[in-house]
């Protein structure tokens, strides 16, 4: 069930003309992906934090525009406030987002924009344009023709998401979690946050890096709470929430990097 009303401006998701992948190959990708991943993280594996992260992404994922995919969670054992997703479904996030967050209403934001990458298929369409630059590559030089794309465009194909996907993420991820049943604004606190940690360079580099600045995204997101006015009512923190980050203060320091 909506819990309120969605604004026209919610981006609607649709796959892109030059996607090479279905949704099954999403899937099996997915699993590869993840199964690489884990071979170079630390992974914290707390089953308490674990089974209440995967709740949380739960509720988030049927609200979303891929209600069909199932969202797992990876907690991953680093300081680093960041977090990633990876195609179909798989979700990581850094410990040091973790102790960041000053309440559930915050790490849902933070869970919804990177659940959003996935429903976008922004790293499929990424694969997908990097592929077809590959071969665009590949049949100029078997036929010998002038290749148009120089070295730096066929690059640009990978790499971080562009600030239009981060943009749309923000956006997905900020109806979604209204849907969900959570107050749309603790996203616009939790980049604040970040924000708020910038003194701390190494800690919060890659995410600063890859995203629009706080500011901008603190704007556009507050043109959309104005259009929508979501009712107090809607979550903000839980009991949950503050047991797992009493569980955080209670763990050795974290093992990875």
């Amino acid at each position: 069930m909506l819990v309120a009303p969605i604004s026209a401006i919610e981006p609607k998701v649709t796959r892109a003309a030059y996607s090479l992948f279905t949704d099954q190959q999403e899937a099996q990708l997915g699993k590869q992906f993840a199964a690489e991943t884990a071979k170079r993280i630390v992974v914290l594996r707390d089953a308490v934090m674990v089974d209440y992260l995967e709740g949380l992404v739960k509720k988030l994922g049927v609200q979303t525009q891929r209600p069909q995919l199932t969202y797992h969670v990876t907690i991953v054992d680093s300081p680093q406030i960041n977090a990633f997703s990876q195609p179909g479904g798989y979700i990581y996030v850094y410990r040091g987002l973790l102790n960041m967050a000053w309440n559930e209403g915050e790490l849902v934001g933070m869970l919804a924009h990177e659940i959003s990458h996935v429903v976008a298929r922004h790293n499929m369409n990424r694969l997908s344009r990097h592929e077809v630059a590959t071969e665009i590559s590949k049949r100029a030089r078997v036929q010998g023709t002038k290749l148009l794309l120089s070295s730096s465009e066929l690059t640009a194909w990978e790499g971080a998401f562009s600030r239009g996907e981060e943009t749309e993420a923000d956006l997905l991820g900020f109806y979604t979690m209204l849907r969900a049943g959570w107050h749309p604004s603790c996203l616009i606190s939790a980049f604040e946050g970040l924000r708020a940690f910038t003194g701390e360079r190494d800690l919060v580099a890659d995410m600063l890096a890859t995203h629009p600045p706080t500011a901008e995204r603190s704007r556009y997101l507050s043109e959309e709470l104005k259009i929508v006015e979501p009712p107090d009512t809607l979550r903000r923190d839980s009991a949950a929430f503050e047991l797992m980050k009493q569980l955080l203060r209670e763990l050795p320091p974290p093992r990875g990097k």
